[in-house]
Order: structure tokens, then sequence, then C-alpha cells
């Protein structure tokens, strides 16, 4: 009988691979971004810039933070069914 606990490791990997499309998504961009005919950027779309790559930074290392978690939500799930199956077997015995 499996257990009624599960702490969905494949939607925390969905939500890894989101974030880390959207980060991805994020940097090419930022690639891209035209200065004004051909000038530098301003002081604000400078700070733009920079805020936008802090940004992407972050959604990365949501991405690993989650893809991390999901591991351990595997593991965790293996394991609560491992010792609720010993204890089922232990009650039938």
């Amino acid at each position: 009988m499996p257990p009624d606990l599960h702490l969905h490791p494949d939607r925390l990997r969905g939500h890894a691979a989101r974030a880390a499309a959207l980060s991805e998504d994020l940097r090419a961009v930022l690639r891209h971004v035209p200065a004004p005919q051909g000038q530098v950027l301003d002081a604000e779309q400078e700070r733009l810039c920079a805020l936008a790559t802090g940004a992407a930074r972050e959604l990365a290392e949501l991405s690993a933070a989650l893809a991390a978690a999901a591991t351990e939500a595997a593991a965790a799930d293996t394991a609560a069914a491992d010792r609720i199956a010993r204890a089922d077997d232990m009650g039938h015995a």
C-alpha cells in the first residue's frame, strides 16, 4: 500500500525546470539590450539591466535549490514507503 504522504518530487522538478528556463530567457534578452541609437546605456538602463541580471541569477539559484529539494523529496518518499511497508508487514506477521 503506498503512503498517503507524498512530497511531489515531480512537481518540484517541474518548477526547477521552469525557473531555469525563465533564467535563460531573461539572460538571452539581456544579451540583446540595444543602446539608444548606438549610444551607451544611460544610468537608469544600466540599473534596470543590473536588476534583471540579478533576477536571472536568483532564478538559476532557485532552480538549483528546487532540483535539490526534488532529489531529497524522492528519497524521503522512498524511505517513508519502505518504512510503511515494513510496518504493514510486521502488522500482518
